[in-house]
């Protein structure tokens, strides 16, 4: 999300500088032809930069997106926008960003299905994968803007795909494009290696511009204490873990983003961190959670989104963490919640 070399800001203007990558794209997932019922449970699909080198080993070498399919008898399909209770995690689409010179590292999209175990829980279970090349040996961009229909192909993540290895019926049908305008003042802003959804793009740029301001405007001294009072520092990248919780922020800020048009850029962030800053005060009071997973059976996911629904109502009501305490069962903070530890599990590289 954030690492020192990372940080291409202007020190004075604290402007974050655009960022050239070798490839900028927008994905569009389709459909997912011919499942035959599959994934009557739910169906995830997850994407990820996988390098195949045989130099480096077969690895994972960017975070991994994934997206909840809408699982129909024959087709599985994806929403082109947010639904009728704003849950953006079905969302089709995704940004890829990618500054590899390797020709070997491709864009990897596995396809699964969640199927109940007899405990009554949830596992996932691959149902195929597909790669598509980003670069050719000379450094041309392969990831071309036209549709593609690309065949499943029956492997594992770490299994060679030579020539002979089956192709299912399954297809994936997916379009690529150049990002839109009105998305490059973000996407130019982000890590050279990312894959996103649009509608996250927003919140991750005012994080990382209010990140600079913290570990580099307002920092005195690189060698400083290495916990770092700073809430949103803190928790917005283990919200990331939380698909559904960063997912629920993002479609709070759209609104506030709008409402703050005519503020600059600076005085904005300043807005993001205290609407953020909200939200962790209100989440961290909340006793006992129910805990994010895209494995959670119906019962817990029930719960679960209940509880974002009302934090989202509670964020936009502008309630406060003083009127929560007073009118909820609430539980006592840690102050360490309120610090962002530079050698913790989330550390700047």
């Amino acid at each position: 999300m954030v690492d020192y070399d990372d940080r291409l800001i202007d020190t004075l203007s604290i402007q974050l500088r655009k960022r050239h990558v070798r490839v900028s794209k927008l994905v569009r997932l389709v459909r997912i032809e011919k499942m035959n019922g599959l994934g009557e449970a739910g169906g995830l699909v997850r994407v990820c930069l996988f390098d195949r080198s045989s130099k480096t080993g077969r690895q994972i070498v960017s975070n991994v997106h994934t997206i909840r399919a809408k699982c129909g008898r024959s087709d599985w399909t994806f929403t082109e926008k947010r639904d009728k209770n704003g849950d953006g995690l079905s969302f089709g689409e995704f940004v890829l960003r990618s500054n590899y010179r390797l020709s070997r590292v491709n864009m990897l999209i596995q396809v699964s299905t969640l199927e109940k175990t007899a405990n009554g829980e949830l596992q996932e279970k691959s149902v195929g994968l597909i790669e598509l090349p980003l670069l050719d040996d000379t450094g041309k961009v392969l990831l071309t803007n036209k549709s593609y229909a690309e065949s499943l192909k029956e492997v594992s993540l770490f299994d060679d795909l030579h020539p002979g290895v089956a192709s299912s019926l399954r297809k994936i049908i997916l379009k690529v494009r150049d990002p839109p305008r009105e998305m490059t003042h973000y996407i130019d802003s982000m890590p050279d290696i990312l894959i996103i959804s649009p509608l996250h793009l927003s919140p991750l740029f005012y994080f990382r511009r209010h990140a600079g301001r913290v570990l580099i405007r307002d920092k005195n001294s690189s060698f400083s204490a290495e916990l770092i009072n700073d809430l949103t520092l803190a928790i917005f990248p283990t919200s990331c873990d939380d698909a559904d919780s960063l997912d629920m922020f993002a479609h709070v800020w759209v609104g506030t983003e709008k409402a703050l048009a005519n503020l600059n850029t600076e005085d904005i962030t300043s807005q993001f961190h205290q609407l953020f800053s909200s939200l962790c005060l209100l989440t961290l009071c909340r006793p006992h959670m129910t805990p994010f997973s895209w494995l959670a059976n119906p019962q817990k996911a029930d719960k679960r989104a209940k509880e974002m629904k009302g934090l989202a109502s509670a964020l936009g009501a502008k309630t406060t963490v003083t009127t929560m305490l007073l009118t909820e069962k609430a539980q006592p903070l840690r102050p360490l919640f309120f610090s962002f530890d530079l050698f913790g599990e989330h550390t700047l590289d």
